[in-house]
């Protein structure tokens, strides 16, 4: 897992996740922490991520996220936005 600040984890099936630091994302910004509390983010326009850092960590999948609505769950300090 991630020791400090935001990042993204690679579950057993190749799911991609983006790890949001509880109590960084608090400090930072209280709306956006209020918001991922809900258990849900909703992505407005598509989203496009850098395919080489994807790649680095073992994703194989695309790296354009649709706009829509993604589940949040919270694990071990950590909101997991589930991609």
């Amino acid at each position: 897992m991630i020791k400090q600040g935001h990042g993204f984890v690679l579950d057993e099936n190749e799911g991609l996740s983006i790890a949001i630091n509880e109590e960084l994302i608090k400090k930072q910004d209280i709306n956006k922490f209020n918001s991922l509390m809900s258990g849900k983010v909703v992505l407005d326009s598509e989203e496009e991520l850098p395919a080489d850092l994807l790649r680095k960590i073992g994703y194989k999948g695309s790296n354009k996220f649709q706009a829509g609505t993604y589940s949040v769950v919270r694990y071990q300090g950590y909101f997991l936005v589930n991609l």
